[in-house]
């Protein structure tokens, strides 16, 4: 897992407000992220979603369907 900041590089990754779990998973996939900032329009920091979490979200929605 890699932290959204590292001594090498500033991750430049974001995901807009509004956007579907699955379109976070698939950035943070292929960023290699564990975390990933979430940013509204103006393209400011509003928050963080933790891979970990959405992917447990995912699995309680697919539950609740059943």
């Amino acid at each position: 897992m890699k932290d959204l900041l590292t001594t090498s590089r500033v991750v430049t990754a974001s995901v807009p407000v509004g956007s579907s779990k699955r379109t976070a998973l698939k950035i943070m996939n292929e960023q290699k992220l564990a975390e990933l900032p979430v940013v509204n329009e103006a393209g400011q920091f509003v928050g963080i979603v933790d891979q970990d979490k959405l992917t447990s979200s995912i699995l309680l929605d697919l539950v609740a369907q059943e």
